[in-house]
């Protein structure tokens, strides 16, 4: 006890967050860990600027998080995790004792436990951007001015998420505070740039996706706000931050409704910070407002904690989760696809096949992100999949087979496939059946690779591919063009086809091959090159 009551009280939360996170994650794996996983394999494997194994190909790291998976792959995913929620809480626990005195005791303890989120669903690279966000609110708290900035930086490259809420809060600060002086000068200059960086670096590795806003969500989102302003007016004394920053963030997201964006409802997940701050308010507003305050702080809790007790409840960790689980659809497809089909997975509840069967080799039609399926393959979330629709898709994605795992699915739009596979209308043929899953192959399939002549690939690995073709003429590869291709074998060009797949236009027959520059200097090359939408050798 001696020990403990020497240490700090931003210490002691850290410390308990960080333990009760191990403890969760130790407990269960989370259903957003498999991306992540997936992620730090592959930089783990130098395979940082594009990925054929998901969706048709795709930037793995500019399309989520830039920073997250290097040090995930030198320590573990879970393990920066757990580290980052112990940052997050302990320096938001600082912040709130520094700003509101001693009745921010409390709340930040709760912020404590709400931090755990991360934790639960598996936001790990969000998890670091969250903690990097309180760094840089507590470095300016000090008047570290460069030092913000440079975490700042930091945050964007963790989590863009993050990097957005750390701009909704200075804006908030700002309309309580305004002044142009040299700091805010170069805060408001700095972070203008750093966000100019952000869509200049998306327009150059473009990934194309949006990711619903619910109204459910919205209307959370709105009564919290409403809620937090109306308390927070009620503080005698520091109010107009917390009323501000409850109407900045409410504000944000009705935008973010109204707006179709990448961002969708994750710009709700500043409800774990939410319910702390009103706490903060509420313990300071005049009893005669009790009623008031009783209602927003439980609207705020149940919008708060719900969902991720709902996330709790509804898991199935089960064998789908394992290796083991996966091991004979890949034994069986690596026998039988040869480098020249996709495989569809009917998506199970936490997707973990977009893990393991990528690790083994096996390229994927779809992935884990739910802003690119809807994006790509938006047929597969209809209430209704007839067959002549679904054969389409499949030939379109080059798949030739399709796992139907006998275990809990996703429950959004694996239902529908699932019904279709298992009706026998679907067209597909049983090839091979186990207690835990079913393959379908797909009749006359189309490869990856076909046009005027033979076409065979021999290999295609997550960032490199070859092949050969029996004559000169125009083929059609059937992964998402990517400019940045280098033809390191072979005379051919590469363009980009109408359907935004790829077309090869080969000079002479033969063998070929395809990779990507992993090192900054030919990569830089290749994004300068004059003539981006055109790949020759």
């Amino acid at each position: 006890m001696r020990v403990l009551n020497r240490i700090s009280e931003p210490w002691r939360v850290a410390i308990a967050a960080g333990v009760f996170a191990t403890l969760i994650i130790l407990a269960s794996p989370p259903d957003d860990a498999s991306a992540h996983l997936y992620r730090t394999f592959l930089v783990r494997g130098d395979a940082i600027v594009w990925d054929n194994l998901w969706y048709a190909g795709g930037y793995p790291l500019a399309s989520y998080s830039l920073l997250y998976y290097f040090p995930a792959a030198l320590v573990g995913a879970a393990q920066v995790a757990i580290v980052s929620i112990a940052v997050a809480a302990g320096t938001f626990s600082s912040i709130a004792v520094r700003q509101w005195g001693a009745t921010a005791v409390w709340p930040a303890r709760a912020f404590a436990v709400f931090a755990l989120g991360p934790a639960v669903t598996g936001t790990y690279a969000y998890a670091l951007g969250l903690a990097l966000l309180f760094v840089a609110l507590r470095l300016l708290q000090s008047g570290r001015v460069t030092l913000t900035l440079l975490t700042a930086a930091l945050t964007l490259g963790a989590s863009p998420l993050a990097f957005v809420f750390l701009c909704l809060t200075l804006l908030a600060v700002f309309v309580v505070r305004p002044r142009f002086d040299r700091r805010v000068t170069a805060v408001g200059l700095t972070l203008g740039a750093l966000g100019a960086g952000q869509v200049a670096l998306m327009h150059t590795f473009q990934t194309p996706g949006v990711y619903p806003f619910l109204v459910w969500n919205l209307v959370g989102v709105v009564a919290v706000s409403v809620f937090g302003v109306l308390i927070a007016r009620r503080v005698p004394e520091n109010g107009r931050l917390l009323a501000a920053l409850f109407g900045v963030w409410g504000a944000a997201c009705v935008a973010g409704y109204v707006v179709r964006s990448p961002l969708g409802d994750n710009l709700d997940r500043l409800r774990y910070v939410a319910f702390p701050l009103l706490l903060i308010a509420a313990v300071r507003v005049p009893r005669r407002h009790r009623l008031l305050v009783l209602t927003g702080v439980l609207t705020a809790f149940v919008y708060a904690g719900v969902p991720d007790i709902a996330t709790v409840l509804a898991r199935d960790p089960g064998p789908a989760t394992t290796r083991r689980y996966w091991q004979p659809a890949v034994e069986y497809l690596n026998a039988h696809t040869g480098h020249q089909y996709r495989v569809e997975v009917v998506q199970t509840s936490g997707r973990w096949e977009a893990y393991w069967l990528p690790k083994a080799g096996v390229p994927l039609a779809r992935g884990w992100y739910r802003q690119l399926d809807l994006a790509q393959n938006a047929e597969l979330y209809r209430r209704q999949l007839d067959a002549a629709t679904y054969r389409r898709w499949l030939k379109r994605m080059a798949i030739g087979y399709v796992v139907l795992p006998l275990t809990q699915l996703d429950t959004d739009g694996a239902a529908p496939e699932r019904r279709l596979l298992e009706s026998g209308r679907s067209g597909l043929l049983l090839v091979f059946r186990s207690p835990k899953l079913e393959i379908f192959a797909v009749p006359h399939a189309d490869p990856l690779l076909s046009g005027v002549g033979r076409a065979t690939l021999t290999e295609f690995t997550h960032d490199r591919i070859g092949g050969s073709v029996s004559r000169p003429g125009t083929y059609t590869l059937r992964v998402r063009y990517m400019p940045y291709w280098t033809p390191a074998k072979g005379s051919l060009c590469l363009e980009r086809a109408p359907d935004g797949m790829t077309t090869m236009r080969v000079r002479r027959a033969g063998a070929f091959l395809l990779t990507v520059p992993d090192e900054p200097l030919p990569l830089l090359a290749a994004l300068l090159a004059d003539h981006p939408r055109t790949r020759c050798r």
